[in-house]
């Protein structure tokens, strides 16, 4: 269960293997979660992540091996986690994959949509099942800004996660008389492996004011929260502008 504070006891964390995803592990623990379920398509790779979350007082990590992309197996995945565990009072839906390698031939527009979309709300569909039979819980799902306006060169993955984020909106809506809520967590451009090499944006951030936002949203119980906060006004703008003009100012980006 979730202290007073709102702060949950144990957290499931889908693509824990993130740079987003570790701090947001390592802040919940230092504010006091003390069971982890971390999964991710490399378990070795969690090993680090688990020994800090433990150094942070930690009382269990488990590990489990997942992929986003395995939709035969991700589902029963999700529900083994919660038939395992007396309760999940937080699930992160931290993993994603941005379009940046689609020109190379690295990866393919159906990828991007089936992780960053199809992906996602398959695992949510049972996490909000076994979470309405627990009677409580929190869904936090990494959305974007890119969600709110996509641009030519990231339309890929901006009009996935504007699919996942109208998802995750309007599931919260359904779950409200359950007990359990969604938490969108949108993120501009955030400093991180997978973003190396690209021209950052207004407004940029490290990992650790995605995790303040979840913090937040957690504790204030909100529904969407913003990283950084003031994203959201920018956002605001841009989504209003005139076609030619946004055309003109994203050009290149």
């Amino acid at each position: 269960m979730n202290d007073p504070f709102g702060i949950p006891e144990t957290v499931l964390i889908l693509g824990a293997t993130s740079e987003i995803a570790t701090d947001m592990a390592v802040t919940l623990a230092n504010n006091g979660s003390r069971h982890f379920v971390l999964a991710a398509r490399s378990i070795e790779r969690l090993d680090d992540l688990a020994r800090r979350l433990t150094d942070a007082g930690a009382r269990s990590v488990d590990r489990v091996a997942f992929d986003a992309t395995d939709l035969d197996s991700n589902q029963g995945t999700v529900r083994q986690i919660f038939a395992d565990h007396a309760s999940i009072d937080l699930a992160i839906v931290a993993f994603g994959l941005l379009d940046t390698g689609v020109s190379a031939g690295e990866i393919s527009a159906v990828d991007v949509a089936m992780v960053n979309y199809v992906g996602a709300v398959s695992v949510m569909e049972p996490m909000a099942e076994a979470m309405v039979g627990q009677g409580h819980g929190v869904i936090a799902v990494l959305s974007s800004v890119a969600a709110e306006r996509p641009r030519g060169s990231n339309r890929l993955y901006a009009s996935a996660k504007a699919g996942l984020d109208s998802y995750s909106r309007g599931l919260g809506d359904a779950l409200a008389d359950d007990g359990v809520r969604v938490l969108v967590v949108r993120p501009g451009f955030v400093h991180t492996r997978m973003t190396e090499g690209l021209e950052p944006a207004p407004l940029s951030v490290h990992p650790p004011a995605v995790s303040d936002a979840l913090m937040k949203g957690l504790t204030g119980r909100r529904t969407v929260v913003w990283a950084p906060p003031p994203v959201r006004l920018l956002m605001s703008v841009l989504r209003h502008l005139p076609t030619g003009i946004y055309r003109r100012i994203t050009a290149g980006r």
